[in-house]
């Protein structure tokens, strides 16, 4: 789950990029079965989240949308950081 402030630039009636900036707070579960062995473990951790993207109007109520997501350090593995990120492509309907 995160919170962020998105910011819009149109570039022309049909391109736009944005960019957004907020917090994430992330929920990480771990488990691990093994015949004779099983464990989990859970975190939650709080991180800054960033991300960018583009879109494409079809018309007023269609338009297509890429974008990338960074949201952060999730987990902690010792010394090690678990980090999470997203590209998303999709479509976009207003009503």
């Amino acid at each position: 789950m995160y919170v962020a402030a998105t910011g819009t630039l149109p570039l022309n009636e049909q391109f736009s990029l944005f960019g957004k900036l907020g917090v994430a707070f992330n929920h990480t579960e771990f488990r691990v079965w093994e015949p004779g062995f099983s464990g989990s473990t859970t975190e939650n951790q709080t991180s800054p989240m960033i991300g960018i993207g583009a879109s494409f109007a079809l018309d007023m109520k269609i338009s297509f949308v890429a974008e990338y997501e960074n949201f952060g350090k999730v987990a902690k593995d010792g010394g090690d950081s678990v980090k999470a990120d997203m590209l998303s492509v999709g479509v976009r309907f207003k009503f």
